[in-house]
């Protein structure tokens, strides 16, 4: 946690209340550090941000040619879905095409995303299938991964798995990150998952940014999660919202424990935000901030994104009690 700054304050009336410290980072696609706040070298796990890196070895192997997948299809394999309707029909879709069942997932089951999103509350009696997990597409593209090139169906979320040790390779040399220092764990959906500094996450997004021209596998999970940005998140998301804005020029993936990491086209550059206490409450307000910072939320944007701006804080009785908001600046490196 060390050089954590503050970059959120919380207000319960006109009163701080509580504060969420961290970092952020922002680099150009050949690596420079640009500007920071908090400590640029934080380590921590990509969690579902590493998605979008994830799918590459999907694409580049020829797998995603060879069965036929949509742009639709691509995006919500790199995407964490609502897990609505229209998420499961395809991600079923993904199924079918390679021949497997739903029996094949390993992510587990949750509530769909989009009912927290709506305030939904299960019933008790209630069941979900293991289509509306929010990583089921990620894990559909993984088993399609596994059935182009003959690999273990069943085992495919063992750390030690050919498709593992390949992704592992990619975000090393994506992120410009020795796969040696790359620490392993077990995701929330099962699947491996990997931890470096934020820094080297924000690279990879300023790469993924910068790929736009570009026909290979980033370019092709770029133009995907830019065409269906409904896929990768949904209504009501900070990652749509902000794929709404700036004419749709910010590729955005959340990660669980306060992570959200973006690219930026034109300017081709990556941003990361990692709060410290894992609280998501504030990454908006502290996201877009760092954008309007950067001249990159406009006024007239405001009103696409939403509580995000400045979340307001309502009690059990639905009343306005208080307001979260962004309290930092963004340091240009070298001065």
């Amino acid at each position: 946690m060390k050089k954590g700054e503050i970059l959120a304050r919380v207000y319960r009336g006109t009163t701080v209340e509580s504060v969420h410290c961290g970092s952020v980072v922002i680099v150009d696609s050949k690596g420079k550090l640009l500007y920071s706040v908090g400590n640029p070298n934080f380590s921590t796990y990509l969690r579902s941000s590493a998605k979008p890196f994830q799918i590459l070895p999907l694409l580049e192997s020829g797998a995603a040619r060879e069965f036929g997948f949509t742009p639709k299809e691509l995006a919500i394999m790199a995407g964490s879905h609502n897990g609505e309707p229209q998420h499961v029909k395809v991600v079923q879709g993904i199924l079918k095409r390679i021949g497997l069942s739903s029996s094949y997932l390993k992510c587990g089951t949750q509530p769909p995303l989009y009912y927290t999103v709506k305030g939904i509350l299960p019933r008790r009696e209630e069941k979900f299938s293991v289509l509306q997990h929010n990583c089921s597409g990620k894990h559909s593209g993984m088993l399609a991964s596994c059935v182009y090139n003959g690999w273990d169906t069943k085992d495919y979320l063992n750390p030690k798995h050919p498709l593992h040790k390949r992704i592992l390779q990619t975000i090393s040399d994506l992120c410009e990150y020795p796969a040696r220092k790359i620490k392993i764990g077990i995701d929330g959906c099962s699947a491996p998952n990997f931890a470096l500094p934020v820094k080297n996450m924000a690279l990879g997004f300023a790469k993924l940014a910068a790929s736009e021209s570009i026909s290979d596998g980033l370019g092709q999970t770029l133009k995907a999660m830019r065409q269906y940005p409904e896929m990768v998140s949904g209504q009501g998301r900070l990652d749509f919202a902000l794929s709404q804005i700036n004419s749709g020029k910010i590729v955005a993936k959340a990660g669980a424990e306060a992570l959200e990491c973006l690219g930026v086209i034109g300017p081709d550059i990556g941003l990361a935000v990692r709060i410290y206490d894992g609280n998501n409450r504030a990454v908006g307000c502290v996201v877009t901030e760092a954008l309007r910072q950067l001249g990159l939320v406009k006024n007239s944007d405001r009103k696409k994104l939403g509580n995000f701006v400045r979340p307001r804080i309502k009690n059990f009785a639905n009343k306005v009690v208080g307001y979260i908001e962004p309290s930092f600046r963004l340091k240009k490196v070298g001065k």
